[in-house]
């Protein structure tokens, strides 16, 4: 689970900054076919994501402090529809994420400038091919 959501993260902060946030959806990791494995009650799931989202802070991707948003059904009893996770990246992330995309911008560049071509090789003339009584010295 954390490392779909380190792949997403990657995935958005290819122009990273301290200043932006990152949302991820409950339904969108749900609907990616993350949580297949685990229960399928809402209640059963929501703690598995959390401890991604621990695993990540603990490892310096995303600050410690992140935000969670529940979303409940508007009507009967109030179970929640979804929840909202609101991420921002560590310093440490977003300079290796400047780092590598400044890597990637740099091939990119080395890949599209042109190569010298060297000069096609000189052909030989082409045989030609002269029936025997025309041949001019004559062997026939």
């Amino acid at each position: 689970m954390a490392r779909y959501l380190y792949k997403r993260l990657v995935h958005r902060y290819t122009y990273a900054d301290m200043i932006n946030t990152y949302h991820f959806r409950f339904t969108a990791i749900r609907g990616a076919g993350m949580l297949d494995s685990y229960s399928s009650r809402v209640d059963k799931q929501r703690p598995v994501v959390k401890a991604a989202f621990d695993e990540l802070a603990r490892l310096g991707v995303i600050r410690e402090s992140y935000e969670v948003k529940l979303h409940y059904t508007p009507q009967g009893r109030r179970s929640i529809e979804d929840a909202t996770y609101t991420v921002a990246a560590t310093k440490q992330f977003v300079t290796e994420q400047k780092a590598a995309s400044r890597r990637s911008k740099d091939a990119a560049a080395h890949r599209l400038t042109p190569t010298p071509r060297r000069a096609p090789a000189a052909r030989k003339p082409a045989r030609v091919d002269l029936p025997l009584a025309e041949v001019p010295w004559g062997i026939a």
